[in-house]
């Protein structure tokens, strides 16, 4: 968790691996056809082996800003490689 505050207004960064496991369950191919290994979501982070190595395919966090009017909040999965 990260919370910032500046000018009266206060912003939260939260992981959501709820999100990011979603997120690999839709779009992650699956079956023996497939070319790398499964998707894991760990922490907020979608993760493939791919030859041999490790590669971030999203991350997904819960954004929430609160001010003096009241509070936004949003989920966002934000995809690193397409």
């Amino acid at each position: 968790m990260t919370v910032r505050v500046a000018e009266g207004i206060a912003y939260e960064v939260r992981v959501d691996d709820s999100a990011a496991a979603t997120w690999a369950a839709e779009r992650c191919p699956s079956g023996p056809d497939r070319q790398f290994g499964d998707c894991e979501a760990i922490e907020g982070v979608v993760v493939q082996e791919r030859a041999g190595e490790t590669t971030v395919l999203a991350v997904a966090v819960d954004l929430t800003v609160t001010t003096r009017e009241g509070v936004s909040a949003v989920t966002v999965v934000v995809p690193v490689v397409g």
